[in-house]
């Protein structure tokens, strides 16, 4: 039989134990960030739908990308204030984000999940960087015809490479694709060569070869 003395002991050591991982966090990190995320973009104007793409790591750790959803018939103010309090977000203890992602309904479509094969706009900013002219570059191709989706993508994870960036077009039905991606590459800022075009949709296309 176990001594009182030893009882208690064990007893206050459990609970110890339990108050320091109470105080270490959500157990399931990655997920606790995007919920409380979706929280704090809860009612901004513009703002369609927040949501996450995040991992629980390891217990109390967590990382991934936070994501938005722009609605396309707001000014470029309002949408400049939603991305700015997006980024004013406490990100938890123990999680790393590690891109915010703006998505917009292209001219045909409207957003109505965050899937990433929902057509449309696309444009990840590193998490912590200025989003200056990410919404109006998302509302004026937006606004293009034919544009079935646009993808603009940092190509180094943990940004050491900050100007690595692939961009990639699909043009819907038209018979001038290739000015849709002259369009595209001039809203972007970038040149022509630089941007990977196909014509169709996400499930049939073919590359277009634009100069």
């Amino acid at each position: 039989m176990t001594p009182p003395r030893r009882r208690a002991l064990t007893a206050g050591a459990l609970l110890a134990t339990v108050a320091a991982l109470a105080g270490c966090g959500d157990i399931n990190a990655g997920t606790g960030a995007e919920t409380k995320f979706i929280s704090h973009m809860a009612g901004t104007p513009g703002v369609l739908a927040a949501e996450g793409f995040m991992s629980n790591d390891l217990p109390f750790n967590g990382s991934g990308d936070l994501i938005v959803a722009l609605d396309p018939s707001a000014d470029e103010q309002t949408l400049d204030a939603a991305l700015e309090h997006a980024m004013t977000f406490r990100v938890p203890s123990g999680v790393h984000v590690y891109r915010l992602v703006t998505r917009m309904a292209g001219a045909d479509g409207q957003i109505d999940d965050l899937d990433d094969n929902t057509p449309g706009i696309r444009i990840e900013t590193y998490w912590g960087e200025e989003t200056d002219g990410v919404a109006g570059r998302a509302l004026d191709l937006s606004r293009v015809p034919a544009l079935y989706s646009y993808d603009e993508q940092l190509d180094d994870l943990f940004g050491d490479d900050p100007t690595s960036t692939s961009h990639t077009v699909i043009v819907g039905e038209t018979d001038f694709p290739c000015l849709i991606v002259h369009v595209v590459a001039a809203i972007a800022g970038t040149d022509v060569t630089d941007i990977s075009a196909q014509q169709g949709d996400e499930w049939e296309n073919e590359d277009l070869s634009c100069r």
